[in-house]
């Protein structure tokens, strides 16, 4: 068994090559209707397989390795989009647990109390206790709710039909979509600032040691891993704000 996870993460990252896992939310249990994220169970035992099987970099020290042409065999990076508190409530003590570094993409509009679109609407059809959404006068039809599978179409259906919308538009018809459901929009789904800042690497302050003086195993203190480079800007046609960051139009 142990030979035959050799020469898949082998095959699947060899050298000069880089594999980026991204992830978005880490469940505290499996959920029907976020079907495509990982629980705590099953991030667990990923993680634990890429600190005995891979070389996982942060996302910094890959890029100069692979720019230099140094990438090793079974190079893998591990990142995080958008910026769920799961990430910190049930990834984070993972990813100490397995010494995995980590990126974390946030989107800023959503912190402290946000809630992107399409969680607006998994909230909503999931949350419900109507058996019919009419979303008639919205142009959305009908749907019946009577059970998970129906549920899981509707919610397929209805972010198929608002994905490609204007951000002002796709907004409206959600917030539509979720007073015709007559319930509430969470307002912890997304990290908050204290849950941001308690994530600084500055408080990882000596090498091969985690804040709570567990071991890790990088031969450096965190907080002198690169905070310079470049970085990606993706527009979700709302306001943003970045700390210590100057932005210069290319």
């Amino acid at each position: 068994m142990n030979i035959m996870l050799d020469i898949v993460a082998s095959a699947m990252s060899p050298k000069g090559h880089l594999t980026i896992l991204f992830y978005h939310r880490v469940l505290d249990k499996p959920d029907p209707f976020r079907q495509g994220e990982v629980d705590i169970d099953t991030f667990n035992w990923q993680m634990r397989l890429l600190s005995k099987r891979f070389n996982v970099l942060s996302l910094p020290e890959a890029i100069k390795r692979l720019t230099n042409n140094e990438l090793g065999p079974r190079s893998v990076c591990v990142t995080l989009d958008d910026g769920y508190a799961d990430n910190y409530l049930n990834a984070l003590p993972i990813l100490k647990r397995w010494n995995i570094p980590a990126c974390i993409f946030i989107a800023t509009s959503y912190l402290n109390g946000g809630c992107m679109w399409n969680e607006i609407i998994i909230e909503s059809i999931k949350s419900t206790k109507l058996e019919v959404l009419d979303l008639v006068d919205i142009g959305l039809g009908k749907r019946s709710l009577r059970s998970v599978e129906e549920r899981q179409r509707a919610i397929d259906h209805l972010v198929t039909e608002l994905k490609h919308l204007r951000p002002d538009e796709r907004l409206e018809k959600t917030m539509e979509i979720n007073r015709a459901s007559k319930t509430f929009i969470p307002d912890d789904i997304m990290l908050n600032d204290e849950q941001v800042i308690d994530m600084d690497l500055d408080k990882w302050t000596a090498a091969r040691k985690n804040p709570d003086n567990t071991d890790n195993k990088f031969g450096r203190a965190l907080k002198d891993f690169a905070r310079v480079g470049y970085i990606g800007l993706q527009d979700h046609g709302r306001p943003v704000w970045y700390r210590n960051v100057r932005v210069k139009r290319l």
